[in-house]
C-alpha cells in the first residue's frame, strides 16, 4: 500500500526537525482544526507565502431547467511565489531569488546541522 502525502509529510518533518512522528502528527492535526474553525467562523484562512481559502457568495440565476439558488463556494488561491516556482519547474527554468519563498530549506535551521 502506498504511503499517503500526509504520512510522507509527517515523516519528513519529523526527520528534519528531530521530532517524534506522533508530535508532528498532533501539531498538523491541530493546524487543520484551526484552519477549519477559521473558515467556518470567519469565512477565510490565509497561510502567508503558501495559500489562502475564502468563502465567496455566488448569486442565483434562472435557466430553462429551473432556478439555481444563491450559494457559497470555497476558493483556494496559491501564493504568487509558489505559482511562479511551479511554472518555472514545468518549463525547467531557474527561479529568481526575489520570487523564492521566505524559507529556504538549505538555510532553514543551522542549529540542527550535524556539522558540530
Amino acid at each position: 500500500m502506498a504511503i499517503s502525502n500526509r504520512e510522507r509529510t509527517i515523516k519528513e518533518i519529523a526527520r528534519k526537525l528531530y521530532l517524534r512522528e506522533d508530535v508532528v502528527s498532533d501539531v498538523l492535526e491541530e493546524f487543520q482544526e484551526v484552519a477549519i474553525r477559521a473558515l467556518l467562523e470567519e469565512g477565510s484562512f490565509k497561510w502567508q507565502n503558501f495559500f489562502s481559502i475564502k468563502a465567496r457568495e455566488y448569486s442565483g440565476y434562472t435557466t430553462v431547467h429551473g432556478e439555481v439558488p444563491r450559494q457559497s463556494r470555497l476558493t483556494v488561491r496559491l501564493a504568487e511565489s509558489l505559482r511562479d516556482r511551479f511554472r518555472a519547474s514545468q518549463r525547467n527554468e531557474a527561479v529568481s531569488e526575489a520570487k523564492k519563498p521566505a524559507v529556504d530549506p538549505e538555510i532553514w535551521n543551522p542549529l540542527l546541522d550535524d556539522d558540530d
